[in-house]
């Protein structure tokens, strides 16, 4: 099911660990990121 709503234009971004609290830490990083980054396009970079 997954497979079929996967677009040419996704982002696959692969955490190399085994240890699933780490992957959990990276996946929180990369959030974070992202919604900074849409604040700043929206809203202007205020830093």
């Amino acid at each position: 099911v997954m497979g079929e709503l996967i677009t040419p234009m996704d982002v696959h971004l692969c955490v190399p660990s085994d240890r699933t609290m780490r992957i959990q830490e990276v996946h929180i990083l990369l959030l974070h990121a992202l919604c900074d980054g849409i604040d700043a396009l929206l809203l202007g970079d205020t830093e």
